[in-house]
Parts: structure tokens; C-alpha cells; sequence
């Protein structure tokens, strides 16, 4: 009988193996994106957040589709994105004063702050900062999950938006090279890269002419 049982159990064993070996296995695994794919979806979000798309995002970058009677999910980037959205044109004109500039990982940082007349208006500044930064790491986050699958990681999402945004920058604006050695090599080969030659350091920060 203890014979019988243990040959029961080889075979149970067996078949559990052979599922796991199965089709189950076999089942094709998402393609990863490519840089130009990650590239033309950041710019969609972009569009939209900036206004300059009347359209919400889709493809890639797109969340979730959620029916309109489900409560809204705080850490849903769509909602994350629409955050940005509404506060654009206030984020907009603080960085065209220098007092906000775009650091290489996608997110705000104070700069020259010998141009604030008062501490209130430095502190208002940093208000304005740190929801803009929670909305981006939100909106980050959601990305970098819904397409894991695809070899999307919350560092690869934060460096391909700091790359877009640096690309589409304007006279005047305050940036920050990429400090990445793949990133900063894309970043020289750009129009704005062979612009500013190699004066340009790794992760130094600069205001563009």
C-alpha cells in the first residue's frame, strides 16, 4: 500500500510538472519597448498635460480603462496626469523665471534662489514644487507598473521624461544634463546636445541660450 501511495504521488507530481513545462510555459511574453515607442507615448502624456492635446493619452502610457461610476483612485496616473494638467500654466511661468528648473530624472528642483524678493515667495515656490513632483512620481509609478511586463521600470520612465522634456526645452530654460553615460551619449547626439558642444559636463546644471 505505502508502495502504491508513493507511485500515486510521483505521477501527481509528474502531470503538475508537465503543466509547468505545458503551453501554460510556452505562452509568448510581451515585446519590450523600444526607445522610440517610450518616446512617442511620453510625448503624447506631455501634450496632454501641457494642454496642447485635448485628447487623454493612449497606447501605452495609457491607464487602465475605468468606468465612470468607480471611485477615482488617488494613485491612478491618469488622475495623476490631469493633476499636472491643471496646474501647468502656474508650473510654466515659474520655470520661466528660473526659480524652477528640470532636473535629469524628470523632476522639479528650486533653483537660483537669490531671485526671491521674500522667504513667502520662496515657500510658495516649494509648495507649487512638491505637488507638481507628487503628481510626476504618481504618474511615474503608474507607468512603470502597467507596463512591467514590457521591461518598464520606474527609473527607465523618470529618465525617458527628463530626456523628452529636456529635448523640447526653450530659451532661457533651466536644465540639467543627464548624469547616465547611455542617456548623456543620446543627449550629445541631439540638436540641443551638438548645440551646446561638450562644453556641457554630465549632470551639470545650465540655462539654455
Amino acid at each position: 500500500m505505502v508502495r502504491n501511495g508513493f507511485i500515486s504521488v510521483l505521477v501527481v507530481v509528474g502531470i503538475v510538472a508537465g503543466c509547468a513545462t505545458g503551453p501554460m510555459a510556452a505562452l509568448p511574453k510581451h515585446a519590450p519597448v523600444d526607445r522610440a515607442e517610450l518616446d512617442r507615448n511620453v510625448d503624447a502624456v506631455l501634450a496632454y498635460v501641457s494642454g496642447s492635446s485635448g485628447a487623454a493619452p493612449d497606447g501605452l502610457l495609457a491607464p487602465a480603462p475605468r468606468d465612470k461610476s468607480d471611485k477615482v483612485d488617488e494613485h491612478d496616473p491618469m488622475t495623476a496626469a490631469e493633476c499636472m494638467r491643471e496646474h501647468c500654466a502656474e508650473v510654466a511661468a515659474l520655470k520661466s523665471q528660473g526659480v524652477l528648473g528640470e532636473d535629469n530624472r524628470g523632476y522639479l528642483e528650486l533653483r537660483n534662489t537669490d531671485l526671491f524678493a521674500t522667504p513667502a515667495d520662496k515657500n510658495a515656490v516649494q509648495k507649487a514644487m512638491a505637488v507638481e513632483n507628487d503628481c510626476r512620481k504618481t504618474l511615474y509609478r503608474g507607468i512603470a507598473r502597467a507596463g512591467e511586463e514590457k521591461g518598464l521600470t520606474l527609473t527607465r520612465v523618470e529618465r525617458a521624461f527628463a530626456a523628452r522634456r529636456l529635448a523640447k526645452a526653450t530659451s532661457g530654460a533651466v536644465v540639467q544634463a543627464p548624469s547616465n553615460d547611455d542617456e548623456y551619449a543620446l543627449f550629445q547626439e541631439s540638436a540641443l546636445g551638438k548645440q551646446l558642444g561638450a562644453a556641457v559636463k554630465p549632470g551639470e546644471w545650465i540655462t539654455l541660450p
